[in-house]
């Protein structure tokens, strides 16, 4: 399951890998736990972001 926004700043400390193809992969800057989601240049406005990954 996951998140679809609209905005890269809904979410504060979130940052991005380089590029993977079109891909890039959303990174917690807080915890350094990755990747939390993707988002595909494609589409400039969507990015994906996971919930309930059962991190502790």
């Amino acid at each position: 399951d996951y998140w679809l926004v609209n905005d890269m700043f809904t979410f504060e400390n979130v940052g991005f890998t380089k590029d993977v193809g079109n891909i890039k992969f959303l990174v917690c800057t807080d915890c350094a736990i990755g990747s939390i989601g993707w988002h595909c240049q494609d589409d400039k406005n969507s990015f994906n972001v996971a919930f309930g990954m059962g991190f502790s």
